[in-house]
């Protein structure tokens, strides 16, 4: 598994949720690619961290659909779903459009001319 480049260590006080933050990162920006296997040890080299904020992290990913685990056996990145990501992308549009509806009729002419 190609992991990105060291992090260096991990503030010690939320290990978890910095762990969460990292690995959910790197699937975002695709440094984890849709279905590359995560594996612990990597992840616990590139973080710095135990074994335990990794699992946990990963648990926590997997609730969130951003990876699939098989107890057991292996931990994978969640494939793209494009049916969701066309979902999101139109529930995005929507709050972008009553956000520019909202706030334009506030805005100065000078702002809006900026």
């Amino acid at each position: 598994m190609p992991v990105p480049e060291s992090r260096g260590l991990v503030s010690r006080s939320l290990l978890r949720e910095e762990a969460y933050r990292a690995i959910r990162d790197a699937i975002v920006d695709g440094t984890l690619a849709p279905g590359e296997r995560l594996q612990d040890v990597a992840l616990v080299a590139w973080l710095g961290v135990s074994r335990t904020p990794v699992r946990e992290a990963l648990a926590r990913l997997e609730q969130a659909g951003l990876v699939r685990t098989t107890p057991g056996r292996h931990t994978l990145v969640s494939p793209l779903d494009v049916r969701a990501a066309r979902d999101a992308q139109s529930v995005t549009a929507a709050l972008h459009e009553l956000v520019v509806r909202q706030a334009v009729p506030h805005l100065s002419t000078a702002e809006l001319d900026a």
